[in-house]
């Protein structure tokens, strides 16, 4: 039986026997699998498949794998675009001026797919490039299947759930916004496929998602060694035009921040819940939160003040920065007690002053 199954997880932990990771990363058991979703697979014809797997050498207890199969309905190659009629199962395409350029004429395309830019390659496990170079056949089969896993896991984790018949946009142009799904770099030049399903110089490719199936039947399929790529959906109908002008800021939260003053003194500041946007991250997820915290209530400028009343100190807050007549600030001790600070010094002697007496140039001193 064939499931869709993943034997190892986003976090390179592998599935005990019996057993495999969903597309969440969550465990479920084989049997329970069919029970619920029957066999993920659906069969494909052979006249798209390669018939390699006859020299297939198989070593010592060796078991085929299966693995993750796609096929081609669009193809990008920049001057001509080419389309797969999957009823008639022929070609249609393009060319500006009906010039075909140094495109070779198409030819149906179903199998697996990867590339050595894939993040979760080496969660995966897989450890050469292309997969299973150099080694023997069982070691070339499984990490083709890795291989292969990982980059539907990584779409999955993209662009959403994957399920047979869904359609997945692979775009080098390196011109969708920065941050859109991928792991594009902003700045980075396009790159481009050399040739796939006998087109050269790709840009862009649409593939529809057909299951899994056994290695011995499938032995057709596309490593790609460049390390970028865009990703997108529902593409078979026409490739997604990306507007010349920038596109629209993405929002990402709000914050409680001060947008003006108030006109009298003390001029204390406004607050209010603005909108921030990508890369900026603001405090609150929605703007009613960001009201629910009580942003946009007067923030207000205060000072501690006390004054004497029948010997006792005494203090209140007021509104501002200066406290009102017969009021002093806290911050400047006991208001019930006299200031205190150094003896006068006299002007002339610079000794300290008697209380009573006079200085020397004081008249009744001659």
């Amino acid at each position: 039986m064939t499931y869709n199954k993943k034997k190892i997880n986003t976090k390179g932990e592998k599935a005990p026997n019996g057993y495999h990771y969903m597309a969440d990363d969550s465990l479920m058991s084989d049997e329970e699998h069919e029970k619920i979703y029957g066999k993920s697979f659906v069969p494909v014809s052979k006249t798209h498949c390669n018939d390699d797997y006859k020299s297939f050498k198989a070593g010592p207890g060796f078991q085929w794998i299966d693995i993750k199969v796609w096929e081609i309905c669009l193809l990008d190659a920049g001057e001509a675009v080419f389309v797969y009629d999957l009823i008639t199962q022929t070609w249609t395409w393009s060319y500006p001026n009906s010039t075909q350029t140094n495109n070779t004429t198409p030819s149906p395309w179903i199998g697996y797919f990867g590339f050595s830019g894939c993040p979760l390659n080496t969660a995966a496990g897989v450890t050469s490039w292309p997969p299973g170079a150099g080694g023997n056949s069982n070691y070339n089969m499984t990490q083709k299947g890795l291989a292969a896993q990982a980059w539907y896991d990584w779409v999955v984790q993209e662009t959403g759930p994957v399920n047979i018949g869904d359609q997945v946009e692979v775009d080098m142009t390196g011109k969708p916004p920065f941050g859109s799904p991928g792991n594009w770099p902003d700045g980075v030049w396009p790159t481009g496929m050399c040739a796939i399903a006998g087109v050269q110089d790709v840009n862009k490719i649409c593939f529809i998602y057909r299951g899994e199936i056994s290695y011995q039947y499938i032995q057709n399929g596309s490593f790609w060694g460049g390390p970028y790529m865009n990703l997108g959906r529902n593409c078979c109908e026409g490739f997604y035009e990306y507007p010349i002008d920038p596109p629209p800021p993405k929002p990402n939260g709000w914050d409680c921040e001060i947008t003006a003053y108030q006109s009298k003194a003390p001029y204390a500041p406004i607050y209010s819940c603005v909108q921030k946007y990508f890369p900026q991250v603001g405090a609150f997820q929605t703007q009613q939160a960001c009201l629910a915290s009580n942003c946009g209530s007067p923030q207000l400028v205060t000072i501690q003040c006390s004054q004497c009343n029948n010997g006792s100190a005494v203090s209140n807050v007021f509104q501002g920065t200066t406290c009102p007549p017969g009021w002093q600030p806290t911050s400047l001790g006991d208001p019930c007690k006299p200031p205190t600070g150094p003896t006068p010094i006299d002007p002339v002697l610079s000794t300290p002053r008697v209380p009573g007496s006079t200085s020397r140039t004081d008249s009744s001193s001659y």
